[in-house]
Order: structure tokens, then sequence, then C-alpha cells
């Protein structure tokens, strides 16, 4: 046993804190909580509370709504792109059809609305960061420092954990398997957990790659590890722990293939991100130190960089394996930053929680015996929270807000309202951040030239489409050409756009309202005439 272990591991102090948690005798001792769990108990109950109330975000989740009712009515996965009249002969692989369509289900629920949607984000982030504290309060036996990760994981501008979409399910199911075999100690009904978390999640959201390599990671440092122990690779075979890990990995991606695609849906992963339409969206630029995330990110890397040179904890070659792979990825795409912040939030509090017991003979904050007073004051909480939270009151009391206050702000609630009491007939030309939920809530078969999906978007559809927002040579000439006969866009990011239709005399504004412009297409009397001729010819 190494120093490191000797300091952080089999100290007398370390004994001490665990004492109020060792092996229950009998499931009332189980029911007794102490002031740590009762603590972390009561943050996360506030938490959940917090997002519960929170908007849902405009983008996103409106499309995948969409998707998910194209399939419940249709009872099946359509083959080719249901929604873009321009996208028809596409090949769709519509691989988060599961979270889909749950989510479907439960904006349709009468009783729930769209208060389920705002309970169901609030549910996926708080049960991730209730893994998380409690990885970290098992490792630390300290909920200062299981509160510490759950700031890591909250705090920070991540702005990838602030949108409802299907990626929040890939999420759970990431730090689920994490905080599952992290510890290097896969157990019997592992055997069943893990293989059945990848089964769901290569129906949930195609990050499921991510967690193979997670996987794929922690065999490598199991490798590491031993080899530096006993200066062997012969030896390697003979290791409970590493065969454990390598045939759950080889079970898990057996498990991927249980989908609608099987091995179809492995070579569009693949190919998803080749997609060129991709390098026109910010999520799947590089990082850059300019944004709230990329300041964070550095932050977070010089942190834990800090504290992997002064922790006494013995760190295991994963720990140095998985942040390394992940921040290189983070920096290639702002998009893989999610799968950074729960490693991050683990491996922070629990070297920062060896550093401090190598410094002070004391725990940051002394518990307190187990007692069902705790308890008590827990459920209390919990309950209480979600009772007055918007998705408990439309439950029990089945009241609900109003629309406006459970979307962002930036939601186009007017262009939506006003195109659906004057359906459009022709193709219409909508902001990519505002097309969904158009689509969404706007008049059923509306014509939209691309949406949230810009993989589904033929290239030189899409290229029409950057071509007119950025104001591009010819861009007039493509909106003719597509025969767009209706414009939605915002003040706020498009005023250069605005600028040159309210100039040109072949488009009229409709309406503007809090910053929501549509525009119709002006046909004089004699191109009316000449279309009729032609048709009757």
């Amino acid at each position: 046993m190494t120093s490191h272990e000797t300091i952080d591991e089999c100290s007398p102090r370390r004994r001490d804190l665990s004492r109020n948690d060792s092996v229950s005798t009998g499931w009332t001792d189980r029911l007794r909580l102490t002031r740590s769990t009762t603590a972390i108990v009561m943050v996360l109950s506030l938490l959940f509370l917090h997002l519960c109330n929170q908007p849902i975000w405009h983008t996103d989740v409106w499309g995948h709504l969409s998707y998910g009712k194209v399939i419940w009515d249709k009872k099946s996965i359509p083959k080719t792109e249901p929604l873009l009249p321009l996208s028809r002969e596409i090949r769709f692989v519509d691989s988060p059809w599961l979270s889909q369509l749950i989510g479907f289900g439960v904006i349709s629920m009468p009783r729930l609305q769209m208060a389920g949607l705002q309970g169901l984000y609030a549910l996926s982030v708080t049960c991730c960061g209730g893994m998380l504290c409690y990885w970290l309060f098992r490792q630390t036996q300290s909920a200062v420092f299981a509160l510490v990760g759950l700031g890591v994981f909250i705090v920070p501008p991540w702005v990838c954990i602030l949108i409802l979409r299907p990626q929040l399910a890939g999420l759970i199911c990431y730090v689920l398997v994490l905080v599952r075999l992290s510890p290097m100690r896969p157990q019997r009904w592992d055997w069943i957990l893990i293989p059945g978390i990848f089964l769901l999640w290569a129906n949930l959201h195609p990050s499921f790659p991510i967690g193979l390599g997670l996987l794929g990671c922690l065999c490598a440092g199991r490798i590491v590890d031993r080899f530096e122990k006993t200066g062997s690779f012969a030896l390697l075979g003979r290791d409970r722990r590493l065969r454990g890990l390598f045939g759950l990995t080889l079970v898990s991606a057996v498990a991927t293939l249980a989908n609608p695609y099987g091995q179809e849906l492995h070579r569009e992963v693949l190919r998803f991100s080749a997609n060129p339409n991709l390098r026109d969206l910010t999520e799947w630029h590089a990082l850059s130190i300019r944004d709230a995330a990329g300041q964070a990110f550095i932050a977070s890397v010089v942190i834990l960089t800090w504290l992997g040179l002064k922790t006494p904890r013995r760190i295991r070659a994963w720990e140095f394996l998985l942040p390394v792979g992940l921040a290189v990825a983070s920096l290639w795409s702002v998009r893989m930053l999610v799968w950074w912040i729960p490693v991050c939030s683990l491996l922070i509090p629990r070297h920062a929680s060896a550093l401090w017991n190598s410094w002070a003979y004391r725990p940051v904050l002394p518990d307190t015996p187990r007692s069902f007073r705790w308890t008590i004051v827990s459920i209390a909480t919990a309950s209480t929270c979600l009772v007055v939270s918007p998705l408990g009151q439309a439950v029990i009391a089945d009241r609900h807000r109003d629309p406006s206050v459970t979307v962002s702000s930036y939601t186009p609630l007017i262009a939506a309202r006003y195109l659906s009491e004057n359906p459009p007939t022709g193709m219409v030309f909508a902001t990519y951040e505002w097309s969904d939920y158009l689509q969404w809530a706007g008049p059923p078969g509306m014509k939209l030239l691309v949406n949230s999906h810009a993989h589904l978007v033929p290239p030189d559809v899409w290229r029409t489409y950057m071509q007119v927002i950025e104001l591009r040579s010819g861009w007039r000439e493509s909106l003719d050409r597509y025969e767009v006969d209706l414009i939605v866009v915002d003040r706020a990011f498009r005023s250069g756009l605005i600028m040159n239709l309210e100039a040109d005399p072949n488009w009229e504004r409709l309406v503007e309202q809090d910053g929501q412009c549509l525009f119709r297409r002006v046909r004089s009397n004699s191109s009316e005439t000449t279309k009729r001729d032609s048709l009757s010819e």
C-alpha cells in the first residue's frame, strides 16, 4: 500500500468519520439519517424547486416534441425526414426516438402539460446532481465536499445543461455509469444494470459511444495501474477487476445494437460530426476563452491540475486519462463540455477533501449521529418543494401557469399565434432558433425552409439559409428560387436583414411586436395574372 493510500484511506480520522455510516443492524437504522445527509437532501430539493420554475428554452425541445408527435401519430418511426418539405428524400435515422416519445407523452397529458416539461427538466438535472452527491459523500464522508461537487456541476455557466433536450437523458446514463464503475469494483448485478443502461442509452440519445469510451478508459486505467504495481503484462489476465470491466464493455457494446436501426445507428453516429452544415453552428465550434463557458472550463482545468499536483491521495490512471481525453475533446467542440462537467465535479471535491484532511486533523463540519428527526426534516423539505413546484401544483391541484412565463422570453409566441390564425400557404423562412417552436405551435403542415436538425437539411438549402441570414450576395434571388412568401426574424440579432426587407418594395411588414417581425412578399396584380395564365396553359 502506498503512502498516499495510507494518508487518505487508512487514517484514524477516516474511520471516525465513517463510524455513523457503518453497516446497519436492521431496517430501522437505515431509515435514520444524519445532519449531513439531511443537508444534501435539502439542497437537492431546493435545486429541484428552482429548476422546476425555470422557463423552457426556445430551441431543441420543440423540434423533438414535433418528431415525437409524428412517431405517436404514425405508430412507427418515419424512414425519411417527415417535417421539412425540402428534405423529404433525406434518410431519417431518429436516434433519440424514445426521448422524443417520452417528452411528447408528458406534454400531452392534460394534467401535466408545460409543467410536466419543466418537471422533466428539473428531475433530469437533479437526478444527475443527486448521484454525484451520493458518490462524493461515500468517498469523502463530508457533506461540504459533496455539495462543492454539486456546485461545480450547477453554478458555472454550463449552457449545455440549461436546455431540455434528449442529451440530458444521455447525461443521466453517463453519470450513472461513471459513479457505478469508477471505484473499479464491478458487482454481480452490474452485469444486468450496466448493459441495461446502454440499451436504453442507445434509444434515448446517440451519445452512447461516449459511455463506451468511458468504459474503455476505465479498462486502460486499470491496465496501467496493474502494470505499474506488478511490472508484468502477463499478470493482467489474472486481475478480476480488469476482466470484469472488459467483459462489461463488450456486453454493453452488444446491448447498444438493440435499437430500431441496429449497426446503422453506429455508422450514423460516426458520420454525424462530419456533416458540413454543423460548421455554421456555434455549439459545434471549438471552445473559445472569450465565452463564459470557455473561461469556466479553463478555470476548472487549472484547479484540477493544481489539486492533482498537491493531493496526498493516490491518483489512479483513469483519473488522468479520462480528464485529458475530455479536455482535448472539449477544446475541439463546445458540445463535448457536457461530458467534462461530471468528471470535473467528481475529481475536484475528491482531491480537495484529501488535501484538507492532510492539513487539518478534523472534518470540515462534524456530522451528528443518525436520528429519525433528520429523516422527518428531509421528508418534510422534499415534500414541500415538490408540492409548491409547478409540477406538484399541476398534479395535485390541476393548476397551470400562463404559457408566457413557462417558456423563455426569446420564444416567438406572437409569431406562432399570428401564423396559427393566418396559416401561410407558401414556403416560410424562419430563423434557426425559432423554427422548432413555430413548427410545434404554428399551423399543421406549415412549410419551413429549415429547422434545428441542421444535419437533415440538404446542403444547398442550408447554404441558402446562411446566405440570407448573413446577407451574402444574391440572397434575394435565393428567396425567389425557393418561392419564400413569408419571413419570420428577430430584431435582436437580425436587424440588418430587417432593414433590407423594410427598404425592399417586394416585401411588406405584417407584424412587429416584442422584437418578432413578420414580412410577406408583395405580389403585383400583373405577376398574379401571369401566374394564373401559366397555370391555365
